[in-house]
């Protein structure tokens, strides 16, 4: 319980040492974008991931456009923030837009994504990272020594976008311990994700794809591919954003198919 304790605490005190006493205001999103409803339903969302964010004050301007000219108007903030969220082909670029009332400084942050859930994904995340970055200990706020002990980790923690293996693009983990891994080939695997205090487990959902074992030479995977056992991950969280421990999977050794534990490492985008 005293673990607990401390770890809720930790996790606290970087914001509210970033953000006590101070208000963000949230204003409409910019886009040239003829698909209104989901640029409302983004705003909407990057909204909604600001305002439970522990002691950020968010105010809600998103009924008005931000204009440089206005800074007077908004004294009753800390900070400016609006998302800028256009269309390019068949994907999206997200910019961030915040500007830190008291130094004058302006700053942005710009994501491209080729897909549109990739934005629901990442979407706490990329928040998160950017309003601290506004503030001016924030410098000193990343040398705080990482927490070591987790042991009330829920899914919503680790959801979002992770990676760290070869051969793998993404791995997302969804509320509600679904989620699904792209390999770099273009294959994807489900998976479901239980946790237990600090221990995550990852299991792959569904049938077994030879495209899962691409660092085993093709013609031992098509030999065993009928009788391979489903992948197994058993993670240790670090801290928030790095997960370790132990790959089940496939490997080759001597010219033949073996089961086994590969150490693996996970960061999150």
């Amino acid at each position: 319980m005293k673990k607990r304790i401390v770890c809720a605490l930790l996790i606290n005190l970087i914001f509210s040492s970033l953000f006590a006493q101070n208000r963000v205001g949230f204003f409409a999103a910019v886009s040239d974008s003829q698909d209104t409803s989901t640029i409302k339903l983004t705003e909407d969302l990057y909204f909604s991931k600001a305002s439970l964010l522990p002691n950020v004050n968010v105010v809600d301007y998103r009924n008005r456009n931000f204009s440089e000219k206005d800074l007077s108007k908004y004294s009753d903030v800390t900070y400016v923030f609006y998302p800028e969220i256009q269309e390019e082909g068949t994907g999206w670029i997200c910019t961030f837009h915040g500007i830190n009332l008291a130094t004058k400084k302006q700053f942005s942050l710009e994501k491209k994504y080729d897909l549109y859930y990739k934005i629901l994904m990442d979407a706490k995340t990329d928040i998160e990272n950017f309003l601290i970055s506004m503030e001016p200990s924030s410098s000193n706020a990343e040398s705080a020594p990482a927490v070591q002990n987790f042991e009330n980790i829920s899914i919503d923690n680790l959801a979002g976008t992770w990676k760290g293996e070869n051969f793998i693009d993404k791995i997302m983990i969804l509320n509600g311990g679904r989620g699904f891994i792209i390999f770099e080939s273009g294959a994807s695997m489900n998976i479901s994700v239980s946790v237990n205090q600090n221990h995550i487990v990852v299991r792959q959902n569904g049938r077994t794809n030879p495209a899962f074992f691409p660092d085993v030479p093709a013609n031992i995977v098509l030999q065993n591919i009928d009788s391979a056992e489903p992948i197994v991950w058993n993670l240790e969280v670090k801290n928030l954003s790095t997960l370790e421990g132990q790959k089940y999977t496939m490997q080759e050794n001597s010219g033949n198919a073996e089961f086994t534990q590969v150490p693996v490492i996970w960061k999150k985008l």
